[in-house]
Formats: structure tokens, sequence, C-alpha cells
């Protein structure tokens, strides 16, 4: 868990998610440009002339230095050493450009991001090489960050056991390099950091690892196996761009990545029309990628129990969703998360109240309900993010999900309804999604399961509903499709004339439904012709 927090502190400073956070302002201090935000020093630039080695001060003003901004040290032309001080968790781009004279370099522990040329222009510094990696880090681990690779034109690396990051684009443009096995200690991996390895197959993503970077595998015109470890949070927009071979776990209209154990951990994309506008999530899936279902035709979607992580941009501009709901295991909805969905009415949120960060619902009016029986739903969380929120507060009905596929031959007009014994209309109407229903917080009670479907035979099924989630999958037949091959030919009409002459038993009673081709409730000559006719293309059954 410590290890996952201080990874996710660094996604915070490197993507601009820190929540409820205060206005920077600059700072001056001994030859230093800061900024402090919520507490933190941000080291913006060096004003003095350092000749010789630099030790960065862990404190500044009284308060903790974590970050060092782009650019902050270029063109330090003197400097030949530097010590960043443990607290320190971000370098920014280019940080170091140019320091002509720099030689050594002390990496903390804590760093867990290095952005894109942080020593560029600086070939008088000294690596710790390790199988074709160039690293930095302290005298306790030498192999802490893997910067760079050896050159450009190796084919394999083995990454040292105890790197914890990779920096950003430190095998960017290694066009023969085949594999990459990342081992469980790396716990991040920078932006564009195995971009444009144009010969690259296989990666595999150690257990260790949090968080991938943006455009960290781009262009990789060869990838086609992709394993993520277990614990992936947080992945980067554009993280696989370009990647035409690659073979994603693919689970109704989405398509996911994942490994042996979990294929469906993180959801990458999917699609939608305006005949198929609803989405289920796979129950396994704990991340929604970084914009996956922006700009989409959705109408609806169904996040079940266990999704953790809903990343950045991910339900941008969703203007036909009316309504969401949280599962209570998500423990993050990142930056810009529900930007300009103009027609979300409700959101309900079903358990602990999530860390939020930035404008989470930027130019979004909508009513939040939250249940004030779990914990951190406080003043302080339920604010507007943005957008124009009515924070409700609501009793939570106990209740379980009913769920399955649902096949039929056809995908459109099809309908599924709960209804309770002795009522006169449905209590629950499911959404539908390629294949697959779902109904959610049914109370329990004895229902009948109704489901219809164009030119199918209708079907119920009794369904009784505790304490336990259900599973029934549905099949609806057309009219007349005795056989259940989806077709209706000369077998159905034997089986069919078989069964009314006695001579073909018949016990499935839904079968018999689908010979009552008159609809008129009795099964007879009558039906056989109808169907018979319809084989001969005389009278179609529709």
């Amino acid at each position: 868990m410590k290890r996952l927090f201080s990874v996710l502190l660094a996604a915070v400073l490197c993507f601009g998610l820190i929540p409820w956070s205060m206005p920077a302002k600059a700072e001056q201090w001994d030859g230093f440009s800061y900024t402090v935000t919520n507490g933190e020093v941000t080291i913006t630039k060096l004003n003095k002339t350092v000749n010789g080695t630099l030790e960065i001060p862990a404190v500044i003003d009284g308060y903790p230095v974590t970050a060092i901004a782009d650019y902050a040290f270029q063109n330090s032309d003197l400097l030949v050493g530097v010590v960043i001080p443990e607290g320190v968790r971000s370098i920014g781009y280019r940080a170091f450009a140019n320091c002509y004279t720099l030689v050594n370099v002390t990496i903390p522990n804590s760093v867990l991001y290095m952005g894109d040329e942080v020593f560029y222009h600086t070939s008088k510094v000294k690596y710790n090489e390790h199988d074709n990696g160039k690293y930095l880090g302290n005298e306790e681990n030498p192999y802490h960050a893997l910067v760079a690779a050896k050159d450009l034109n190796i084919a394999s690396c083995k990454i040292h056991p105890d790197t914890k990051i990779i920096a950003s684009a430190a095998f960017g443009g290694c066009q023969k390099l085949r594999r990459i096995i990342i081992p469980d200690s790396v716990v991040a991996i920078g932006d564009y950091a195995f971009s444009g390895c144009d010969a690259m197959e296989y990666a595999t993503i150690g257990e260790g690892v949090v968080e991938i970077g943006k455009n960290a595998f781009q262009s990789c015109d060869s990838l086609t196996d992709v394993s993520l470890g277990s614990n992936v949070r947080y992945v980067g927009t554009t993280a696989f761009n370009f990647c035409y071979k690659l073979k994603y776990n693919e689970y109704r209209l989405g398509k996911y990545l994942g490994n042996e154990q979990n294929p469906y951990l993180v959801l990458m994309s999917a699609t939608f029309s305006y005949l198929e506008p609803e989405l289920i999530i796979h129950p396994d899936t704990k991340v929604l990628s970084y914009g996956v279902l922006q700009f989409q035709h959705l109408e609806a979607v169904v996040l079940l129990e266990g999704l953790e992580i809903i990343q950045d941009y991910a339900f941008y501009h969703c203007n036909n969703l009316t309504q969401i709901t949280i599962p209570g295991s998500v423990k993050e909805i990142r930056r810009l998360a529900f930007e300009g969905c103009d027609n979300l009415e409700k959101v309900v949120f079903q358990g602990d109240a999530p860390a939020f960060y930035g404008d989470v619902f930027k130019d979004t009016t909508t009513t939040a309900y939250y249940d004030p029986n779990c914990q951190g739903w406080t003043e302080d969380v339920m604010q507007d993010y943005g957008g124009n929120i009515t924070w409700v507060p609501y009793e939570p009905v106990a209740g379980t999900t009913v769920s399955g596929s649902f096949t039929y031959f056809e995908e459109p007009n099809r309908s599924i309804e709960l209804w309770q014994e002795g009522a006169e209309e449905a209590s629950y109407k499911a959404v539908i999604s390629d294949g697959v229903y779902y109904f959610g917080n049914v109370s329990s009670g004895s229902y009948i399961l109704k489901a219809s479907a164009d030119r199918g035979a209708a079907r119920e099924y009794p369904v009784i509903v505790a304490d336990k989630a259900i599973v029934l999958d549905v099949k609806i037949q057309l009219v007349g499709d005795i056989t259940g091959d989806e077709k209706i030919n000369v077998s159905d009409t034997a089986k069919a004339y078989a069964y009314i002459r006695g001579t073909n038993r018949i016990t499935d009673e839904y079968v018999k439904l689908c010979i009552d081709a008159t609809g008129d409730e009795k099964l007879n000559v009558a039906d056989v012709a109808r169907i018979y006719a319809h084989v001969r293309g005389v009278n179609s059954l529709w």
C-alpha cells in the first residue's frame, strides 16, 4: 500500500491531479526560484552560479521539496555534480539540459517520475550500466532509474532487478528491440518510454507497475502481445497508439488489456453506434483508461463492483449519457472525467467518497446522490469540481443484480423486464448491451423475467431474488424456428408436423410456443401450414 500511495502521488505531480489545490505563488530563497502548492515546494529555477557540486535542499522555508520543474537547472554550465534530496518525486523535462560539465548525479529512491531529456546535452554524466541500459541512482540503489538505452541499436535489454522507474523516452527509437520484460521491482513507466520500437513484438509488464505513461508504447508497429501486471492502475493517453497489430481481449463492445489471470484489467477502448448505445463493463475490470469513452454515442453504461479507477476524460462529452451509478469500489475519479456531459441528470455514488482530482465535472450540471452512512462525504468533498453539482443524500435500497447473456439472431428491438408477482407493470427494465443484459439493485422477492424481441417467441423465466447476484442466460428463438438454429426451413416444418401428428414428442414448452405461428395459442395443422408457406416464400411469417 505504501508503494501504491507513493506512485499515485507521483502521478498527481506528473499529470496535475492535485485535489483541491491552492494557488501556487512564486518565491525566492538562497538563489532558488520556487513555488509552494499544498504545502510542497517545486523548484522552478536556479538563479545563482554553482561551480562544483550542488546539494539541492530538502526543505525550503519550512516546506519539503518534492519536485524539480521543467528547465529548472538548464544551462548551469559550471555544474559538476548534483545531489537531489530524498523526498523529491518528480524531475521535469530538460531539468538539467545543457549542463555540459555535469558528471555526478544522485537520484534518491523517492523519485518516481523523470521527464523526457532530463539530461539533454550532458554527455559527461557518469551512468551505472547494466546489460544495454544506463542507470542513475544513489549509494543504496545505483539502479533506481533506468534513464536510457546504451544506444539505439540494441536488440535486447535485461532490466536490473532493483530498478524502480523507467524514465521518459528511455528506449524511444530503439528500432531493433524485439521484446521487453519489465521486472516486478518497477513501479512506473515514463512517457514515450518505448515509443517507436518498431521491432518490438512482446512486452511483459511486471506486477509492481502501477503507472504507464502517455504514449509509452506508441508506434510499436510489430507489437502483438502485451501482458499487464495486476497492479496497473493508470494508463496514460494513447499509451498504445498506432500499435495496429496489438491483440486486445474483447468483451461485448469493449477492448481490454490484462494478463492471463485477468484479461479484462483495463478497458482500453469501446465502439458504439446509434443502434447499440449501451455498455456493460466486464466484472473483472479495475480501470477505465484515459479518454476511453470520450465523444461516444453512449446512452447507458453499467459499472460493476470491483472497478477502482476512472481516469481523465473517461466520459468526456458523452452528451447522450443521462445517468450513471458509481460503484462503492471506485477509489479515484480523475480530471475532466465527466466534462461536458450536457444531459447527465443523475450520478449515484454507492459507497465511500472517492478521491476527486481536478475539475471532474467541468461544464456539467447534474444531481449527485450519496449515501450519508458511508465515509468521506464531507462539505470539503461535496464541491462543484468545475460544474454545477447538487448534492443530495439518499437511503440506499438493499438489492442485488440479475444479469446474463441474451441470445437472439437480431440485435435491435429486444426487451427484458422483471415483473414482480402480481404487479400490473414491469418493476425493472434491463440495460442490454451486445448480447448481455443487466439489472442493478433489484429488491428481494419473486419475479417473472419476461424476454421479447421482434419476430421472436416471447419467453418467461421465474426468478427469486435474495442476497446473492443471479446469473441467468436467456435465449429467444424465431417463431417457426423449432430446431433452434436461427433458421426456418423444411426441418422445422417436419418437426412441427410430426409433433402435431403425435409422432414426435416435444417436452420443452418454449419450443411449443415457437410452433404457434398463427398466434392463437393453439398448436394444429394451421401452424404447420403457416410455417411451410414461409419456407416456400409464399407467405412470410412477418
